[in-house]
């Protein structure tokens, strides 16, 4: 784009401008905050002007903005879960209000909710947003409250493997979420091999999960968005929590440094799974047992929010969790080996934030975000006479620094317009490897070390526009731009979202989505230990792209708090990226990643979600049904054609349930039925000729394989139950105790399946028999978990 077309553009923009603030010129805009009686924001409250039906609901830091006409009006401000509030205003001038709702009792809780803000009254497809309390009644495993798990019971999202928090969205792979804490990308999201979240519920006020045509300010990734935001801290008085539960500890602390100026928060959750295992290690040190492990698992949340005034403040929040584990092993020929693995996830993030009267809004941010992941084994062995050390080491991180601008304002009365502006500072490691031995021969040393540096820099607008009664869009275009080893990678994402109304509280939706993804996660398809590589997009593995588009009709029953919405999507992507047929990270420390991938994959996505979701009453929860075919194709695997997706599931039915029996018990119920994931099992297996036997002279078969996938798991179902006592004891404390049951049926469901082989002995040709079995491995049965939490 030359001068002279750029100056025209910002002239035509000028212009429409003046146009439209002269055509509103008599028009007032209504804005400020909501919070609660404890002074935090309220995500998602729902602020109603009746009489005219404009409306506006809170952004993340509490903020709305109404453009209203002169005269007297009246504004209804309502949160799930709290006391609406009536504010009759005569308007002669833009006016900033700053309003605290309080917290309903259990008995009006279950019948009061939020009209106007529902699933028909916007633009946005494939949004889901739970609440923490609602996330904290579900069932868990071991009684430990994971946010991610929660999300599972939505359409078109799935965790993965058995008890896993992995996050797999519409066909999409773990790299194609963007997963935020507080504007900070989490790379990682995963505690003890994955059946944890690293996101402490107790420290955590907001989840919204957006899988369809999301905003132009979000990008860098295909297939959601998971925007998590930490609570500000309580600016009235300090209080606090703390639980136990069988694998985990917690406690939070919050309030004032000043009153009404300045609040703080501090949260921290610990494992105690290491003393669980100390048997172990009395039994190996007792040579009892030929292994022992250890594990320690602790994260650590904290806010610091200073107010300048009822329009401006300024926060810092930060986040460091870290996983160790250490595994002594004696197997023949190793004397002893030691394993040791360990990753973590921090995040730094300075936000300033500034409102004014006339309906503007400013959000500006800094910050770190840190990825790291080390794996180290060292042993001796020993063979007759001689003896031989070796150690393999392997690391691989990533940092990202990171700064962005976003101004969101009224233009007139049908316009709500943003601008925004993001630059990262991508620091990669994406291998670091090194392999010794040393023998009485002499010693051999290997290794590869690939570090690189990369800048992306985005700029965004995007316009909510109301058409007219009946109609409304969301309009958005992105620029990305990556820049790295001499290279330049680069695109426009358009975003649009169109919405009609049927009639009140139904309407029918339409949206697409471009997205680019300048990164790529190289994470081994094998069961076990996890050894995930981040990497940038180079000339061997291109940006990932995809093109999304979707269609629903979303019905809101006001008269029991319900939203009801059916959506399709279809997602093409193209420059996916895996790892090649039989590579295993553990066994190439010392190869370039860029060699042991497959690149320029393409994949396609499709589905259909139907999703009902009960908010509140006595009974509430949500129940979903998602049917969707997820495919890939590489064209030297699966000799070039498509294959289904890892974690393709055709049907997938959840459903979860909360039922408040009385004031102080209520109870969770959760299912899950699901089609079995794809695995690949030989089509034919050929021994080895008489004299061809290897490996201690035993017969090694060779497997062939024709089709990737070939094979599906059983149906995957399992019910979980909770119930919960609470209780307020005579100091005024809220006690919470907790009984659940996962796995409630003891439901064998299979982890994986693989071929084992039996020799059956030597035929008249001299040929080995080879009998093929099918075996399959479980993992958990049925479990049962108590936890305690108190609020102090």
């Amino acid at each position: 784009m030359n001068n002279r077309t750029m100056k025209a553009f910002i002239s035509l923009i000028t212009l429409c401008i003046a146009l439209l603030y002269a055509n509103e010129i008599n028009a007032q805009v209504v804005s400020g905050t909501v919070s609660d009686e404890n002074g935090e924001p309220l995500i998602g409250a729902n602020v109603f002007e009746p009489k005219t039906q404009r409306g506006d609901a809170t952004n993340a830091s509490g903020f709305f903005a109404i453009n209203l006409g002169q005269g007297t009006q009246e504004l209804i401000i309502s949160y799930i879960g709290y006391e609406s509030d009536t504010i009759r205003l005569n308007l002669r001038r833009d006016t900033s209000l700053s309003i605290r709702l309080n917290t309903q009792q259990i008995e009006t809780v279950i019948v009061s909710a939020s009209r106007e803000n529902n699933v028909a009254n916007t633009t946005q497809l494939g949004e889901v947003r739970l609440s923490i309390p609602q996330i904290k009644r579900l069932p868990s495993l071991a009684g430990e409250v994971d946010i991610i798990k929660a999300l599972s019971f939505t359409p078109g999202v799935s965790n993965g493997n058995e008890g896993s928090s992995g996050l797999f969205v519409r066909g999409g792979s773990p790299d194609q979420n963007l997963i935020l804490l507080d504007g900070a990308v989490v790379y990682n999201p995963n505690h003890l091999f994955g059946f944890l979240s690293v996101f402490n519920a107790d420290a955590i006020k907001d989840v919204t999960l957006v899988k369809g045509n999301y905003p132009a300010r979000y990008g860098g990734r295909l297939s959601s968005v998971l925007d998590i935001r930490m609570r500000e801290g309580n600016v009235e008085k300090w209080k606090g929590e703390a639980g136990v539960g069988l694998l985990a500890s917690r406690l939070t602390l919050e309030g004032p440094l000043l009153k009404n100026k300045v609040s703080l928060l501090v949260s921290g959750r610990s494992s105690y799974l290491g003393l669980l295992l100390f048997p172990m290690r009395a039994s190996y040190k007792a040579g009892r047992s030929d292994s022992h492990l250890s594990y320690l698992m602790a994260d650590f949340n904290a806010k610091l929010n200073f107010r300048i005034s009822n329009t401006e403040y300024i926060s810092v929040s930060t986040y460091i969790g870290n996983d160790h584990l250490k595994l002594f092993a004696q197997t023949y020929p190793v004397e002893e080996s030691v394993s040791k693995i360990g990753w973590g996830n921090s995040t730094t993030t300075l936000r300033h934030n500034k409102a004014w009267a006339s309906g503007a809004f400013l959000e500006n941010t800094l910050g770190y975000t840190r990825f790291m992941y080390d794996f180290e084994q060292a042993g001796k062995q020993q063979l007759d006479s001689s003896s031989s050390l070796f150690g393999i080491g392997y690391s691989s991180g990533l940092e990202d620094y990171f700064a962005s601008s976003r101004l969101t304002f009224l233009l007139g009365r049908n316009h709500k317009v943003q601008f925004g502006i993001e630059a990262v500072r991508h620091h990669f490691m994406p291998q670091s490897g090194l392999f010794t031995y040393e023998d009485s021969d002499g010693s051999t040393r290997l290794g590869v070390k690939d570090e690189r540096w990369g800048t992306a820099l985005s700029a965004y607008a995007e316009d909510e526009w109301t058409i007219t009664k009946k109609v409304s869009a969301t309009i958005g275009l992105r620029r990305s731009n990556f820049w790295i080893d001499q290279a330049y990678y680069g695109a426009w994402e358009p975003r649009a979202g169109l919405r009609y109304n049927l009639r009140r509280h139904t309407a029918f939706k339409l949206g697409f989505g471009q997205t680019q993804q300048y990164i790529h996660l190289l994470a081994s398809s094998s069961l076990g230990l996890q050894n995930d590589i981040w990497a940038p997009a180079t000339a061997a593995a291109p940006p990932q792209r995809a093109k999304q588009w979707a269609a629903g009709l979303a019905q809101y029953f006001e008269q029991w708090d319900t939203d009801f919405s059916i959506e399709y999507f279809y997602k093409k992507m193209d420059n996916l990226t895996d790892f090649g047929e039989g590579v295993n990270l553990q066994f190439s420390v010392t190869e370039q990643w860029e060699n042991l991938i497959e690149n320029q994959g393409e994949g396609y996505s499709t589905g259909l979600e139907v999703f009902l979701h009960k908010k509140t009453g006595r009974l509430n929860g949500m129940a979903a049904y998602t049917y969707s075919r997820s495919f890939r194709r590489f064209q030297n695997i699966n000799n070039g054609n498509y294959f289904p997706f890892k974690y393709d599931a055709p049907h997938q039915l959840t459903t979860a349930l909360n039922w408040q029996i009385n004031q102080k018990w209520d109870a969770s119920l959760s299912w899950i039925l699901r089609s079995g994931y794809p695995v690949s099992i030989p089509d034919a297996i050929i021994s080895s000729p008489p004299g061809g036997e290897t490996l201690y002279s035993q017969n090694v078969p060779l497997f062939i394989y024709n089709d990737r996938g070939n094979y599906r798991l059983p149906a995957y179902h399992r019910a979980d139950v909770a119930f919960n006592h609470t209780k307020t004891n005579r100091w005024g404390n809220k006690q919470v105790w907790s009984f659940g049951l996962y796995n409630l049926y003891n439901r064998q469901n299979v982890l994986y399946a693989h071929l084992v082989t039996q020799n059956t002995g030597r035929d008249s040709k001299g040929n080995i028999g080879i009998k093929p079995t099918l075996q399959t491995r479980t993992l958990l049965p049925i479990l049962p978990s108590v936890s305690y939490s108190v609020k102090f």
